[in-house]
């Protein structure tokens, strides 16, 4: 939600954020067994903000619709996925413990400990939003995007960042969700 909140405000959409979800999943769990948990977490981030900064790329700089741009880039994952799959499936793989444990566990037998990375997430994406420059940029570009750009903003810079953080937003919710499911 979160991703697709920040990006719909520049009148865009990201159609690769599950696709991106699902990757970060399963690279992290196939990494774990025998590179650990912190390449397990780091590899699946930078390849998420590779393909946020692609999408970005694609959409601010080329113009390409955000519709086409992000669905084409989220069959480009599945496909890299699936190849990544036929190469690991030798090997074992599994959820980190600790991502088990955030994605689903509930503390009183219902209140859910995910709410430990979702709450201070939405937070940020709201503060961000009501009261830094860049999202004020967001709005500016989503509600005119002449008059922003005859203001001094430079939408394609704040696109490739605005994709960068959506697929990371993305990357993220699919640790949880590997953790969950």
């Amino acid at each position: 939600a979160g991703c697709q909140t920040i990006v719909m405000l520049t009148g865009g959409i990201d159609l690769s954020v599950a696709a991106t979800a699902s990757m970060s999943a399963f690279v992290a769990a196939s990494l774990l067994e025998q590179q650990g948990l912190a390449v397990a977490i780091i590899v699946p981030l930078v390849i998420a903000v590779i393909i946020g900064v692609i999408n970005g790329i694609g959409s601010g700089v080329f113009r390409v619709h955000p519709l086409i741009m992000t669905l084409g880039m989220g069959l480009v994952v599945f496909g890299a996925s699936n190849a990544w799959q036929l190469l690991t499936v030798k090997t074992s793989s599994g959820v980190p413990p600790e991502i088990r444990q955030i994605g689903s566990a509930t503390v009183l037998g219902f209140v859910p400990v995910s709410l430990v990375v979702f709450v201070p997430l939405a937070l940020i994406i709201v503060i961000g939003l009501r009261r830094t420059g860049y999202g004020r940029l967001l709005y500016a570009i989503g509600d005119n995007p002449i008059a922003a750009r005859l203001s001094g903003a430079r939408s394609w810079q704040v696109l490739v960042v605005l994709y960068a953080i959506s697929a990371v937003l993305a990357a993220i919710a699919g640790y949880l969700i590997s953790g969950f499911t």
